[in-house]
């Protein structure tokens, strides 16, 4: 999604009011990585797959390789175009050299970007994402690949987003060229952390996704705003005036509108696209790892619920060479949030330098010292902080706080248990710049919210005696009942400075008729519901139900006099399909032993 990224900021157009503090200190500790001043070169052609099947490719050179001269070469297997085509420069926009091969090229490697099948100039069609097809034919492209006089045999595997699945999925081949990947950005529980966050319809992603996908796969791009200059793919070199990348687009009308193939989805077990289920790199877990392939997933706390996919990941894996790399900001990397943060601000963390330093240990074989580096590394907001370990946060003291009548969130002499009565009537109006919204490729910053909290249910902490600083998912349980059984809860975690602010930290959703949590089919951060058709309770009108709803991971330091403040929703309209609120009536059950909050606090020494 990340071509769309530029003109979402050019409307965006607002002054960073500060400057990230996210730039990682070690990446100034390796060895100088510097740029040879040699041009590029990018050629065009085509892969053909053992089905007859033609995919569009695109290599990146350096211009004045030597004869004989073979690189590492770093692949990319893309959904979005491999190159496109600017309505105001169709030719000129096509012999443009992208910022992330140019990197890599210039470094000493070979860059091979490939449009899968059924999307960009690559002719078939595709009846669902990331299928085993698709991974197929990824093995395909590496036997071509390692077969190009130019390269040296040695493969590793990168990207954002979709990007990031298909060098991951790109494992299950166990391909011998194939030396590391690292995932960025990229799922790894599509329904828990993405389109059904605690049962809960993301319709704005699925939506705009859908009709995103719809229009570059059509070559129709009406209708779609931040596509109004894109003409559609690059043809190859072979293709002067585009008349097989023509014939590859109507091969497309066969593809399947993701959206359409989400339709009648409700549960984790419903059928997927026609398939048996989620096309989740989880499902694959003991495959990926089979030959303990050093992997590098990388992700960001606001990141929609992708640093909880991230985190899973690596808990997952049992080969031992699993990395993790959680900033503080977008989907992409490209720009920073913290609590506070109102406009896009750019991010400080170098991406690229991070990864070249992988790449060069574990695919050009370079002893640059990148193996013998912590395993896991995250940015704490508030106290401004890098932290590294070998592994993740597993245990902590956990901080439980009840909640009270007169809205309080107390750590001690929580009262009787009694019963708070409450007619839900307003949106929790996160804004569009917010953790779901970036999954299209926009970045984050929220609105200070003390307004829009006046007209929700919300409880507040006394102002802290001491900072309190926090790592791994907050867990909000609470006891309900409610009048109608269709019903949707939403939970945000916030900070309230010693000026009266609120800043937004962290959420968690759940549908009522998924309140049943147990185990999934992976170990999990923390409680989470099943999300299974058979677990499920429509009839939940009328009877008081718990709800333990595992916020999304976070770290973060509460400041000494900031209080912490929980916010009870129904709805979030901008982003998720829930129930209306007309008709519903809350009880929620409050005092000691009945609905609380629990936070992770960090209570070791970190590096």
């Amino acid at each position: 999604m990340m071509i769309v990224l530029g003109a979402i900021l050019a409307l965006a157009g607002a002054t960073p009011q500060v400057v990230a503090p996210d730039a990682a200190p070690w990446q100034a500790d390796r060895p100088a990585r510097p740029a040879s001043a040699g041009e590029v070169e990018k050629r065009s052609v085509y892969v053909t797959m053992p089905d007859g099947i033609r995919l569009a490719a695109d290599y990146y050179l350096p211009r004045d390789l030597e004869a004989g001269k073979q690189l590492p070469v770093i692949l990319q297997q893309t959904r979005y175009y491999r190159s496109l085509a600017a309505r105001s420069d169709p030719t000129g926009s096509c012999r443009q050299i992208a910022p992330f091969p140019a990197y890599f090229v210039r470094r000493g490697y070979a860059v091979v970007v490939v449009d899968v099948r059924g999307t960009g100039a690559s002719y078939g069609s595709r009846p669902t994402e990331f299928g085993m097809q698709e991974v197929k034919d990824g093995n395909a492209v590496l036997d071509w690949v390692v077969a190009q006089p130019w390269s040296n045999g040695r493969v590793g595997a990168a990207g954002v987003s979709y990007v990031g699945t298909t060098s991951e999925l790109l494992l299950l081949n166990r391909h011998p060229a194939v030396k590391a990947v690292a995932p960025i950005s990229a799922g790894y529980d599509f329904y828990a952390d993405l389109d059904f966050p605690g049962g809960v319809r993301n319709s704005f992603f699925i939506q705009n996704w859908g009709a995103f996908n719809a229009a570059l796969d059509s070559g129709n791009m009406e209708g779609i705003p931040a596509l109004a200059n894109v003409a559609g793919p690059c043809p190859v070199d072979a293709d002067p005036k585009g008349e097989m990348v023509a014939e590859a687009i109507r091969d497309h009308a066969e593809n399947r509108n993701s959206a359409e193939g989400l339709s009648d989805v409700e549960f984790r077990d419903d059928p997927v696209f026609g398939s048996d289920g989620w096309p989740s790199p989880y499902r694959y877990q003991r495959e990926l790892d089979r030959d303990r392939m050093p992997l590098l997933g990388i992700a960001s706390w606001y990141d929609s619920g992708y640093a909880r996919s991230a985190i899973h990941r690596f808990l997952n894996s049992a080969s031992g060479k699993q990395r993790l790399l959680i900033s503080s900001g977008n989907h992409g990397l490209g720009h920073y949030y913290a609590p506070g943060v109102t406009v896009p601000v750019p991010s400080k963390f170098d991406l690229k330098a991070e990864l070249i330093a992988f790449f060069d240990r574990y695919v050009a074989g370079v002893d640059n010292g990148y193996d013998r580096e912590p395993r896991v590394r995250w940015f704490t907001t508030g106290a401004n902080r890098w932290n590294a370990a070998n592994t993740w946060l597993r245990s902590g003291k956990r901080v439980r706080y009840c909640l009270t009548l007169a809205g309080e969130l107390k750590a001690q002499a929580c009262g009787k248990a009694q019963t708070l009565s409450v007619v839900p009537e307003n949106d929790a109006a996160p804004g569009s710049l917010s953790r779901w919204d970036t999954t299209m490729s926009s970045p984050v910053a929220y609105q200070e919210r003390s307004g829009v909290d006046s007209g929700l249910v919300n409880f507040t902490t006394e102002p802290l005696a001491s900072d309190l600083e926090i790592t791994g998912s907050p867990v909000f349980t609470l006891e309900i009942t409610n009048t109608v059984s269709n019903a949707d809860y939403f939970v945000y975690l916030e900070e309230v400075d010693s000026e009266g602010r609120a800043w937004y930290l962290t959420e968690g959703l759940v549908r009522a008729s998924h309140h049943l949590s147990g185990k999934l089919p992976y170990q999990t951060l923390a409680a989470q519901q099943t999300n299974l058709r058979r677990d499920a309770n429509p009839h939940t009108a009328g009877r008081e139900i718990t709800l333990d709803i595992s916020m999304m991971p976070i770290s973060h330091r509460f400041r000494q006099g900031s209080r912490i403040r929980i916010v009870l929703a129904g709805s979030d309209r901008a982003h998720f399909a829930s129930p209306p609120l007309a008709g519903q009536k809350w009880d929620i059950a409050v005092g000691a032993h009945r609905s609380s909050l629990v936070l992770p606090v960090t209570d070791r020494k970190l590096k």
